[in-house]
């Protein structure tokens, strides 16, 4: 311990700077072997989980496709149009921007 301090002694205001450079050099590599070993299977269920969701969201939309589709053909077979979805109303008056150049 007395080397330490003769080194750090040595060093001036900048000694404790360096040893902890110095023992983060020595023990990082340990030190992030560890965390990988850790976080490893969190990561593993993560990304699980997110294939899964994504999954499942292609799925559905798979499924809407095709029932589209469906019904497309079926009214182009009865020589009709597809139902329409209704459409979105409009903003009120006072949430609408005015046109540019337009006094209120």
């Amino acid at each position: 311990m007395a080397l330490l301090g003769d080194v750090a002694k040595g060093l001036g205001g900048a000694g404790p700077v360096v040893l902890v450079g110095v023992g983060a050099l020595i023990l990082g590599p340990r030190l992030l072997r560890m965390a990988g070993r850790a976080t490893r299977p969190v990561a593993k269920t993560v990304i699980r989980t997110v294939a899964r969701s994504a999954g499942a969201a292609r799925e559905g939309f798979e499924d809407m496709v095709e029932e589209s589709r469906t019904e497309v053909e079926a009214a182009a077979a009865a020589g009709g149009k597809p139902k329409s979805r209704p459409r979105k109303r409009s903003a009120p008056a006072h949430h609408r921007r005015a046109a540019p150049g337009a006094t209120a």
